[in-house]
């Protein structure tokens, strides 16, 4: 009966520590704007890594729990990086914006000259490539087009060429449209 108790005890305390996981994860994800379908999925997972490490491998319970919160932080950091891209909407991107973040606009220079953000960069999509050099690789990049799907492609070069890149969804028209700041000229 003992025996029983203690296992029950451990469960618990094993299920309170993958819940710690899965909510810590959810507002890492969240904090970073990250689609959110993987929580299920990294919450078994950690499951799994620490019935592994503890019951089959026969860790100590506390190294079980370290193992397994170091092994889904490792693979969701694998997801983030990798397979899941931030996409921020127009209120969100415009708050970045004011804070400072280095805005990229990849739109061509005539689409430019009717107008653009303040204080941004241009690059048009098809010099992109060739002119990462010029970006900085020590600050976040936000990407900006007409409409967001050019802008996409844009993080994805920066992404590749391990710059810290992300996209605005709904692009510089629905930037207007919300009454953001806009220059028309050159």
């Amino acid at each position: 009966m003992e025996t029983l108790a203690f296992q029950g005890v451990v469960g618990l305390s094993m299920a309170m520590y993958l819940w710690l996981i899965s909510a810590g994860l959810t507002i890492i994800f969240g904090v970073l704007g990250v689609i959110n379908f993987a929580h299920g999925s990294l919450f078994m997972l950690g499951a799994y890594f620490a019935f592994t490490f503890y019951g089959l491998l026969g860790w100590n319970f506390g190294l079980a729990i370290a193992g397994s919160l170091a092994g889904v932080a490792l693979v969701g950091w694998v997801m983030e990086r990798w397979f899941l891209r931030a996409l921020y909407g127009v209120d969100e991107a415009y708050q970045l914006y004011q804070d400072g973040t280095f805005v990229l606009d990849v739109r061509t220079p005539e689409e430019w000259n009717e107008f653009h953000a303040p204080n941004t960069t241009l690059i048009p999509l098809d010099e992109l490539a060739s002119r990462v050099n010029e970006l900085p690789k020590d600050q976040p990049i936000l990407v900006v087009c007409r409409s967001g799907n050019r802008s996409q492609s844009g993080r994805d070069i920066l992404v590749q060429a391990g710059f810290n890149a992300t996209s605005m969804n709904g692009g510089l028209n629905e930037w207007r449209a919300s009454g953001h700041p806009v220059v028309v000229g050159p």
